[in-house]
C-alpha cells in the first residue's frame, strides 16, 4: 500500500476549478479524486502513463494528475492535479 502526498502547489489547478464549479462539477471532481486515490493507493506502477523517469500521468474524467513514485517510501507524490473538459462536455456548454 502506498501512500499519496500532495503539495499547496501541486492542487492550486484543481482548486482553482473547484472554488468555481457548480454542484455538478464538484462532484464530479470529488467522484475521479476518490478513484485516483484507491488506483494510486494500491498499484501506482500499473496507473496511467509513463512520462520518463519516475513521473506518470493519470486521467480520471474530469481529473488528471501527474505524479512520481518513490519505491522505497512507498510513496506517491502528486506533482500537479488539475480538472479538465471532456469534448462531450465541452460541445454541450
Amino acid at each position: 500500500m502506498f501512500s499519496i502526498y500532495r503539495s499547496e502547489a501541486a492542487v492550486i489547478p484543481l482548486r482553482e476549478t473547484w472554488q468555481g464549479a457548480d454542484e455538478e462539477l464538484r462532484q464530479a471532481i470529488l467522484r475521479a479524486t476518490n478513484r485516483i486515490n484507491q488506483r494510486l493507493h494500491e498499484r501506482p506502477h500499473k496507473q496511467g502513463e509513463s512520462r520518463g523517469g519516475q513521473t506518470r500521468i493519470l486521467l480520471e474524467a474530469p481529473v488528471g494528475v501527474l505524479f512520481e513514485i518513490d519505491e522505497d517510501k512507498k510513496l506517491v507524490n502528486i506533482v500537479r492535479s488539475w480538472a479538465y473538459r471532456c469534448a462531450a462536455d465541452a460541445s454541450e456548454g
